[in-house]
């Protein structure tokens, strides 16, 4: 976002399924006419499978203490990112939806890894 609110670019919708707080004006691509389109990129901490449960809950308690600094929120959201904490079973799921939907849609159009 900084080189959209400096000039230097001019943005026309944001790929998430709600407007951006930075800057609020600015359409979905579903209301710009795509409709149902969502594509967000995200960030998250992920440990091995073997990780002491009680490991995560530190983790997870100490990540969701720093997203809620309004230092923090704010410097995220100047980069356009909209910071979100969540707990480690909120976050699993959210993982395995979002794996879902990106699988269905490459085998829809017939995209393949190599």
């Amino acid at each position: 976002m900084p080189y959209v609110q400096a000039g230097k670019l001019k943005a026309l919708a944001v790929t998430g399924a709600r407007r951006s707080q930075t800057p609020p004006d600015l359409p979905t691509v579903a209301e710009s006419g795509l409709r149902g389109y969502e594509a967000v990129g995200w960030f998250g901490l992920l440990a091995p499978a073997a990780t002491p449960k009680a490991t995560v809950a530190k983790l997870s308690t100490g990540a969701n203490r720093v997203l809620a600094m309004s230092e923090v929120r704010e410097k995220m959201r100047v980069l356009g990112a909209e910071p979100a904490g969540s707990t480690p079973e909120e976050f699993a799921r959210f993982i395995r939806a979002d794996q879902a939907k990106w699988s269905r849609l490459m085998k829809e159009a017939g995209i393949t890894p190599e």
